[in-house]
C-alpha cells in the first residue's frame, strides 16, 4: 500500500511548491494532466515518486531557461531559451497523469503551441481558455501575467469572489494554476472548491495552509510585489485596517515599505488608494498597474 504522507513530503522535500504538489495529487486522484519543470537533481528525486504513484510522465527533449518575473515569486516567469538536454542548466518541461495516452496528447499539444487545445488538456475552464487567447498577446508584453485584466473584468463596485482570486499562487499555495477569466468566474470557484476538499479528504494539515491563502485579501502590482494582508478588517466601506506585522510580499521596496510604516489603506477605487499610519499619510498610489483584492467574505463553507 502507498505511503502517501511520505511520498507527499518527498515532493516537498525537492524543493516543489505546496501548488505543484497540488496539482500531482490531483493528477493522482482526479486524472488531471499537469505540467511542471524540474532541474537535474528535481528530476532524480521526484521521478522515483511519480513512479510509485503510478504516473505516466514525459520529459521535453530540450531543456528551457527562463526569464524571471519581477516581483512576483515565480509565478509569471516565462521559457526564455531551449537548450540542449545534456546542459548542466535549465529544466525540463515535463507533462503527467495516469492515462499516457492523454499526457502525451497535452504533450504534443504544448510543445507545438497549440494553447488551446493544451488548455482544454489541462481541464482549464473553456471560458478562461477563451480569456487567455484574447489576451496573450498583450499579456506576453507585461511579464505574461493576465492579473490585471482579469481584475479588470469586473465594474468598480461589482464584488469580487474569494474563491476566484489566484494571488495565493505567487505564494505557492494557489487552489487553481490558471489565470481566471474574471474574479467573479463561477468555473472557477467550482475547481477551487473542489481542490480544497480533495485537499482535506487526502492532507489536511497542508490543507489548512492552502485554504489560509485562500481567504487572504492581496494588493497585486505589475512590478513591485504582490501582498497578502493576513489580519485584516474593516470599520467603513472605505477603510482597511491591517496588522503590518502580519503582512506576506513577494518583493521589497517602497511600496513594501510605506505597507510595513502603515496601519490602514483608504479606498478610492481598487487601483487608488491611501496608505496611513494612524492619521498620517504614509503614500498615496494611484495606478493602473496595482489592485487591490480585497473582500469581506469567509471561505470556511463550501
Amino acid at each position: 500500500m502507498i505511503n502517501f504522507n511520505k511520498n507527499i513530503n518527498l515532493l516537498l522535500s525537492a524543493k516543489l511548491s505546496p501548488a505543484t504538489v497540488r496539482e500531482i495529487i490531483q493528477s493522482v486522484y482526479t486524472n488531471k494532466i499537469t505540467r511542471i519543470f524540474l532541474n537535474d537533481k528535481q528530476l532524480a528525486l521526484v521521478a522515483p515518486t511519480l513512479d510509485i504513484l503510478c504516473l505516466e510522465f514525459y520529459l521535453s527533449p530540450q531543456k528551457y531557461l527562463f526569464d524571471y518575473d519581477s516581483g512576483k515569486g515565480g509565478f509569471s516567469n516565462r521559457a526564455s531559451e531551449l537548450i540542449p538536454d545534456t546542459a548542466p542548466v535549465g529544466a525540463f518541461m515535463v507533462h503527467l497523469g495516469l492515462d499516457k495516452q492523454r499526457v502525451l496528447d497535452a504533450r504534443t499539444a504544448d510543445l507545438s503551441g497549440n494553447n488551446q487545445a493544451f488548455g482544454n488538456a489541462l481541464g482549464i475552464p473553456d471560458c478562461c481558455v477563451s480569456y487567455f487567447l484574447n489576451y496573450h498577446n498583450d499579456a506576453s508584453q507585461i511579464q505574461n501575467d493576465f492579473t490585471l485584466y482579469s481584475c479588470h473584468q469586473q465594474t468598480a463596485t461589482s464584488e469580487l469572489d474569494p474563491w476566484v482570486i489566484h494571488c495565493a499562487q505567487y505564494f505557492g499555495y494557489g487552489l487553481i494554476s490558471h489565470f481566471p477569466c474574471s474574479m467573479n468566474c463561477k468555473k472557477t470557484a467550482d475547481m477551487a472548491k473542489a481542490n480544497a476538499k480533495l485537499l482535506l479528504s487526502k492532507i489536511p494539515d497542508l490543507a489548512a495552509t492552502f485554504l489560509a491563502y485562500q481567504g487572504y485579501r492581496y494588493l497585486y502590482t505589475e512590478y513591485d510585489g504582490i501582498y497578502a494582508f493576513t489580519d485584516l478588517a474593516i470599520n467603513d466601506k472605505n477603510i482597511w485596517h491591517y496588522n503590518n506585522k502580519q503582512l506576506e510580499m513577494s518583493h521589497s521596496g517602497l511600496l513594501a515599505e510605506a505597507l510595513m510604516k502603515g496601519d490602514s489603506i483608504k479606498i478610492e477605487t481598487r487601483s487608488d488608494f491611501t496608505i496611513y499610519a494612524g492619521d498620517n499619510e504614509v503614500m498615496h498610489v494611484d495606478s493602473n498597474k496595482v489592485y487591490l483584492l480585497m473582500h469581506d467574505k469567509l471561505i470556511n463553507s463550501f
